[in-house]
């Protein structure tokens, strides 16, 4: 099946990077590109994989669109260790998180999925990733498959 990575198709649809999309539109302006980019590709697009990113599921009923057109899947990971994996460099390229050293990353997370896990929850199929090899989580999900 084809991956489509759906900051990706922002990206590409508005010529711009997410950074600098988030600093000239705010949150809420993004998040209405990435609602009418996500429901376009969902209206034309058909047998595909797409990684939304933490916050699509959560705005605009995004999450029932996807429920709706696939089988939707939360990779659960608890937060430090997706703190682990967000290193600072790749903390300046989330807009979210730039300019935080590795504990207000930390609390910012946490806050976020304070809010977020319940749109996380709604996805038909989770898995919970922490300490396990990819392989593993791959043989899990083609099993739920």
């Amino acid at each position: 099946m084809p991956f489509y990575d759906l900051d990706q198709l922002i990206e590409e649809t508005y010529g711009n990077s997410i950074p600098a999309l988030f600093l000239e539109e705010g949150e809420a302006g993004f998040r209405q590109k990435e609602r009418d980019v996500l429901q376009n590709f969902l209206a034309r697009t058909s047998h595909f994989i797409l990684a939304t990113g933490g916050g699509a599921p959560c705005f605009y009923d995004n999450m029932e669109r996807l429920n709706a057109a696939s089988h939707t899947l939360y990779l659960a990971v608890e937060p430090d260790e997706i703190v682990q994996r967000l290193h600072q460099e790749a903390r300046e390229q989330r807009p979210m998180f730039a300019g935080l050293n590795t504990a207000e990353a930390r609390m910012k997370l946490q806050d976020l999925l304070s809010i977020r896990e319940r749109y996380y929850e709604e996805a038909k199929i989770k898995l919970s990733t922490d300490q396990i090899r990819t392989e593993f989580v791959i043989a899990q999900l083609l099993g739920l498959l």
